[in-house]
């Protein structure tokens, strides 16, 4: 009902151009679907069964991804769910490092990055480039709307393995270069060259916006990434950038130890994490962070 009523308010000449658009897409993935027949009998038979409506075309679509080979298909389905369940849309740099990041990766080389036309390939026609913004993204409205009912069933725990690669990244060996004193190390970070930093941002500022639900492994990697004194002090750098568009580099960057973790977890009110820190009540009182204590912010 508020999807009718949404249409019944756009202005017809708007509307025009949206079915327009719906018959290309539809058009354009039915010519995806063809181009796997190898023989005139299989195009006609695959003519006579392709769908009339955009839903079970992208069925279709998602079956496709799964008959490729196991390679191609977990890709693809990478590329997909970083799409869906991103904060805002990633720039390809960002989704070649995302697509390369998983537990027990401790690096990247440029070498080891995915190309962006293998990663729009993957995904049989329901991903495209915008070169203007140089974002990865789905091809239509339709598709995020497709993903919105169904991601559960395609990408579950998606989230859960969104949080654990960027927690992951920032524990990457280059990160750990960067220790330095006051402050210096941060300013490190910031200048890394962009193919260097591409997915840092992203990663420093919404690992926590992925955790949906404490889980063991969610848990097992948090403690290794809060444990970890520069991976937090970058990342709540990065944070309060952002925030208050300040880099506060004044931030004693020569104490290591986890007492910044809790500061951390207090600032972003990520207090179910919090909670789960054994070192928590040592800290609690912790000193090293400009704006006072984690007392104070919880």
């Amino acid at each position: 009902m508020l999807k009718e009523c949404m249409c019944n308010n756009i202005n017809p000449p708007v509307r025009l151009q949206l079915m327009i658009s719906s018959r290309f897409l539809l058009a354009q993935l039915h010519l995806e679907s063809l181009a796997n027949s190898q023989t005139a009998n299989e195009v006609r038979n695959s003519l006579n069964t392709l769908p009339k409506a955009l839903d079970p075309t992208y069925d279709n679509v998602m079956a496709r991804i799964k008959a490729q080979d196991s390679q191609d298909s977990r890709l693809a389905k990478k590329v997909l769910s970083w799409i869906i369940y991103a904060k805002r849309p990633l720039t390809i740099e960002e989704m070649q490092h995302a697509a390369k990041t998983e537990p027990g990766v401790t690096r990247t080389e440029q070498g080891d990055l995915i190309s962006k036309d293998i990663l729009v390939s993957v995904c049989a026609g329901i991903v495209t480039i915008d070169k203007e913004a140089n974002t990865i993204r789905l091809v239509h409205y339709s598709t995020q709307e497709y993903f919105m009912r169904t991601r559960n069933t395609y990408f579950p725990n998606a989230e859960e393995k969104i949080a654990t690669a960027c927690m992951t990244y920032l524990m990457f060996e280059e990160m750990q270069s960067l220790r330095g004193k006051d402050g210096r190390g941060l300013r490190r970070a910031m200048k890394l060259p962009f193919q260097r930093q591409a997915f840092l941002w992203y990663a420093a500022e919404f690992w926590n916006s992925h955790i949906s639900e404490i889980t063991e492994s969610i848990l097992e990697t948090a403690l290794k990434f809060l444990a970890n004194g520069i991976a937090t002090r970058v990342s709540f750098a990065i944070i309060q950038a952002r925030r208050i568009r300040y880099m506060p580099i004044v931030i004693p960057f020569s104490d290591y130890g986890v007492g910044m973790s809790v500061c951390l977890c207090s600032y972003i009110g990520a207090h179910s994490l919090l909670e789960k820190l054994p070192w928590l009540q040592e800290n609690i009182n912790y000193s090293g962070y400009m704006h006072g204590t984690p007392r104070r912010l919880l």
